[in-house]
């Protein structure tokens, strides 16, 4: 095998566009996930080579195997680590800073994987991508030691294939066991049931090394193994059965057919394109391209604001990866700069304490805000389901595990008011209590963190597939709306969601975007349902119209007068409004409430208005916004 194999960086530039595409929601490349199958059996089979090549020349140097790994691997997520860790600071919401700590250990320590399938949390996280990595640094750690006990066996080759071809086939099985199809996160992101397609690639090298011919065939399958890689990124779908249940299994035999295609016939045209300086040259710095991908589309919108989202983000991948590539990657592997890298003790002490420096940066600039973040995140805690004491109205928190929460009892015969719906309405809470107390109300809250109005399975930000809070949300929605009809027999209920606006899963099981006419469809029906559900009851329905997000950065609740701490109503936002209209026409005994006006003045969102701190992640109400928000519902409830 040779030293230099252009034909295999042009692999990995595929891969990594794959990827990128597919986190910026490329509509006509579902399949863009697989771009991380393809780099692990890449894996598999390059560092099997490695290893094996080593192994010809004396017993495996696992030390010095270990020491060029961690000078390839790293340096470069150190410094992606402390610039993802001081944009949390800048411009996310105090909120999600613990959480963005424990995504930066998990990540600097090679457990990302786990810690997403523990955590599962649907916020977008710029580190979501880094789960992937995980899987290989366990594998460059464990591979080694399994391959040097192999060798020293002096097992025969053939007995060596049946035991990987064994680990393979539980691997596969391992997925299917492991998926189900409400919560598929375990099955995509654990190491164990991702062991099949780095093994795959192990195999690849293994047959390779013991029948060296093939040239021929390669040459002539070579278009074949591409047309099948092309139809794979196109139709496979992470949200579907058929990648979990022997799909993963099938794309990287594919794929490992696509490297044996490359390696075997570096003449043949589709290694010369692979091989050509524009891929090539995408292939060699696709490390650095995966590291930052997530991190710029993420933070775009605050680095360079006004530029298109996807171009803007494009743009900082390649310039942070260049940069990465020629000062820090490059370097570090040359044992530059001297002080720090020439030798391998000097190394690991320089790495150790770039880990350590990381990690407490982390720790100091993720712990309690100060100043206007601490605002921030007060008013957060303060308007998540609590109450002030208000005309004796209860002060005790509703947790979001009560599926119907009876706020405030009043005498009988007097008027009871239900919130239904997600998160936000749950910020209501202090509001909305309040008004039920002024007017003598009964309130009941039912509203649940997750939870739309229609019943259907949303899917998670950033991975495409439910979570299992999701998939349990859209179970109980339904049957949370008709207790609490049946039980409290409201006669106004108040309802606000967002998550009409997300992804869902289709009847077929594939991921409906927003947007799309099916998508349209499946709002529309579900919106009129629950509509229907709420006034043949003989209550009033008040749809509360969806508001835009506002910017929540630290820099913009200080400055919310700046236009650019403004943010314009977005298409999906319109198209669910216009929804709104629509079932407000069909369904008797339904009103639509909008605040828009009041909150976007000149259609333009901001997170302070009338001076206090209204959503104080953008989304959410703190206390005295849902005060202020409830005060002008009031004349305009039914």
């Amino acid at each position: 095998m040779r030293d230099r194999r252009p034909g295999l960086d042009g692999l990995r530039a595929a891969a990594v566009a794959a990827v990128v595409l597919y986190h910026l929601d490329v509509p006509w490349l579902p399949g863009g996930f697989l771009g991380a199958d393809l780099f692990f059996v890449l894996s598999g089979y390059l560092i099997t080579g490695l290893l094996l090549k080593s192994a010809e020349r004396g017993p495996i140097d696992l030390p010095a195997f270990w020491v060029r790994r961690a000078r390839r691997l790293l340096p470069a997520v150190v410094v992606m680590l402390g610039a993802v860790t001081v944009a949390v600071r800048l411009w996310e919401p105090a909120l999600l800073w613990r959480s963005r700590q424990g995504d930066v250990f998990a990540a600097l320590f090679a457990y990302a994987n786990w810690h997403e399938v523990v955590n599962q949390a649907a916020a977008p996280s710029p580190l979501r991508h880094m789960w992937s990595l995980a899987v290989e640094e366990q594998w460059y750690l464990l591979w080694p030691l399994v391959l040097a006990a192999v060798i020293r066996l002096r097992l025969r080759r053939a007995v060596v294939v049946a035991l990987l071809s064994a680990a393979t086939a539980a691997s596969a099985v391992a997925m299917v066991v492991l998926y189900h199809p409400g919560d598929p996160l375990r099955a995509y992101a654990g190491t164990d049931a991702r062991a099949q397609q780095l093994l795959i690639g192990a195999l690849l090298v293994i047959l390779m090394r013991r029948y060296p011919g093939g040239a021929t065939w390669a040459f002539r399958l070579g278009p074949a193994a591409v047309a099948t890689g092309i139809i794979l990124v196109v139709a496979v779908h992470d949200a579907g059965d058929f990648y979990y249940r022997g799909g993963a299994t099938l794309v990287a035999l594919a794929f490992a057919a696509l490297i044996w295609c490359v390696e075997r016939a570096p003449d043949a045209r589709l290694a010369r394109l692979l091989a050509g300086w524009p891929v090539r040259s995408l292939g060699r710095i696709s490390y650095g391209v995966y590291l930052w991908h997530l991190p710029a589309i993420v933070f775009a919108p605050h680095l360079l604001p006004g530029v298109p989202a996807p171009l803007a983000a494009v743009a900082l991948t390649l310039g942070a990866s260049i940069v990465s590539y020629h000062l820090i990657e490059r370097p570090v592997r040359d044992g530059r700069p001297r002080f720090a890298c020439r030798t391998t003790s000097m190394f690991v002490t320089t790495a150790a304490a770039a880990v350590a420096a990381c990690a407490v940066l982390a720790a100091t600039l993720t712990a309690r805000p100060t100043g206007r973040p601490a605002e921030q995140l007060a008013a957060a805690e303060g308007g998540a389901g609590t109450a002030e004491s208000t005309g004796g109205h209860s002060t005790s928190v509703c947790p979001d595990t009560t599926s119907l929460c009876e706020r405030a009892q009043a005498g009988t015969g007097r008027r009871t008011v239900a919130v239904v719906g997600d998160s936000v309405a749950r910020s209501l809470d202090p509001g909305i209590d309040d008004l039920a107390g002024r007017h003598g109300w009964s309130y009941v809250l039912a509203a649940h963190n997750v939870c739309g109005l229609t019943g259907m399975v949303n899917v998670a930000a950033g991975t495409g597939r439910p979570t299992s809070l999701m998939q349990e949300c859209a179970e109980a929605a339904p049957r949370r709306i008709a207790a609490l009809l049946a039980e409290y027999r409201p006669g106004l209920v108040i309802a606000y969601s967002r998550w009409e606006l997300m992804a869902h899963v289709g009847p077929d099981g594939t991921v409906v975007a927003p947007l799309s006419d099916q998508w349209a469809v499946d709002v529309h029906d579900g919106l009129r349902a629950f509509a229907q559900t709420v006034v043949r009851s003989g209550a009033q329905l008040a749809l509360v119209a969806v508001l835009p997000l506002a910017p929540a950065s630290p820099a913009c609740l200080s400055q919310p007068d700046s236009r650019a701490c403004g943010t314009a109503p977005d298409r999906v936002t319109l198209a669910v409004n216009r929804i709104y209209v629509q079932v407000r026409d069909e369904v008797p005994g339904v009103t639509l409430v909008t605040l828009q006006d009041a909150l976007c003045p000149g259609e333009r969102c901001h997170p302070v208005v009338d001076g206090l701190l209204m959503r104080y992640d953008g989304l959410h109400f703190s206390a005295d916004g849902a005060h202020w928000f409830a005060r002008r519902l009031e004349p305009l409830l039914p």
